[in-house]
């Protein structure tokens, strides 16, 4: 293993990520690809976090991580606020592994690194926020990563130490030829040869919900019967989903819409996907996986990912807040064209292959990450804590 990575250090630098939760989503399965590969880069990494309150679902990522060689630490304290025994639970699992840095995903994760193991900066903190807006509650001057350009370049004003880091992709894991996919479609009860929509996604209503059930009304309203919808994945908002998905298949008199529930690993069903509808790391995945993309947002907006229009997508990862007046209809002129021709798809598929191999691969996002980890340890220490915490104070 490397011993240094650009700098002086001598040994590994040890770095403890702190997970927005360990239920199956995009964010997760980034930080454990990371974990991965910038371990070749001389890092080791100690995940945790906290599941979700509710039913236990029956995978989660603890199963993934542990099929990967990877080990997440379970936070007992429950998730929510920062309150003292989350500070010191997470201060107690910094100083068993001996960690030199803390990372967190998600807005709302940082408080309690920030109180507890980064406490007067005696350990710097990184932010990754993949969200599409910076909340108020992130800290001003740790290390902040996020996703999309359209934010990094709204916050080059106002703090200049962001650093933009794509959700990546693995072209190695994330590539059809090296999934079998074969016998997905009969696996589900569907004929073999029909055309397959996939959307891998959490079905939450927080920006989810209203994608998918677009798509399942969309459907209902396509007047066809070798064409399939899809749906891969869990979340609250699941039931009602399920319930209007088996309305419409009742209405219809055939399963046109399925839903498959959480897959640990997805990647099965990006490679048997004709068609993928995704937003963020789902959608750079289909592309990864040579699949044609529509990507679609939070309130009906739609678009078929195209050269055209590659950039602007990728500016705001294949999504978008605006509201479309006919979300149905917008969605079925897009999926039309590319349910009637084969070899649209497969130029479309591979134009967004070469796209993800340029833009965010892996290899090149967790080279930019390890020069955000050293960049904090280099910058961050109690002067940046303390006017965070008086920020903080003032601020409540």
């Amino acid at each position: 293993m490397p011993t240094s990575i650009g700098t002086s250090r001598t040994r590994p630098l040890n770095v403890l990520v702190k997970l927005n939760s360990l239920e199956l989503g995009g964010t997760q399965l980034i930080a454990l690809d990371f974990a991965l590969a910038a371990h070749e880069h001389g890092i080791n990494t100690t995940l945790v976090g906290h599941h979700a309150p509710g039913p236990r679902q029956p995978s989660t990522l603890v199963d993934l991580a542990r099929e990967r060689g990877l080990h997440i630490e379970v936070l007992q304290q429950p998730p929510g606020t920062a309150n003292q025994g989350q500070i010191a639970e997470l201060s107690d699992l910094a100083d068993r592994h001996d960690i030199d840095l803390v990372h967190s995903y998600g807005s709302w994760e940082a408080r309690s690194a920030f109180l507890g193991p980064c406490r007067l900066g005696r350990r710097p903190l990184v932010m990754t926020v993949y969200e599409m807006w910076l909340p108020d509650v992130v800290y001003r001057l740790p290390q902040l990563i996020v996703g999309t350009r359209e934010l990094f370049e709204d916050l080059q004003d106002t703090r200049g130490n962001v650093s933009l880091i794509s959700p990546p992709v693995d072209l190695l894991r994330d590539d059809g030829a090296a999934v079998d996919s074969t016998g997905f479609a009969r696996d589900l009860g569907i004929d073999e040869g029909n055309v397959l929509v996939v959307v891998v996604t959490r079905l939450d209503d927080h920006m989810k919900a209203f994608g998918v059930e677009t798509a399942i009304r969309a459907f209902e309203r396509l007047g066809r019967r070798d064409a399939n919808l899809v749906v891969v994945g869990t979340g609250g908002a699941e039931e009602r989903l399920r319930a209007e998905g088996a309305a419409v298949n009742a209405r219809l008199g055939r399963a046109a819409v399925t839903f498959t529930g959480a897959m640990t690993d997805p990647r099965r069903a990006y490679a048997a996907a004709d068609i993928v509808l995704g937003q963020g790391a789902s959608a750079a995945r289909a592309l990864s996986f040579a699949k044609p993309l529509v990507a679609y947002g939070e309130l009906g907006w739609s678009e078929t990912f195209t050269p055209e229009n590659a950039q602007r997508q990728f500016r705001t990862s294949f999504w978008s807040p605006h509201p479309a007046d006919q979300p149905e209809t917008l969605l079925l002129d897009q999926l039309r064209p590319l349910l009637d021709r084969r070899d649209e798809r497969e130029q479309l598929g591979t134009f967004g292959r070469s796209f993800a191999a340029a833009n965010f691969g892996l290899a090149e996002m967790v080279g930019k990450l390890v020069s955000v980890y050293d960049a904090a340890m280099a910058d961050y220490g109690m002067t940046p804590w303390l006017d965070d915490w008086h920020a903080l104070t003032e601020a409540r």
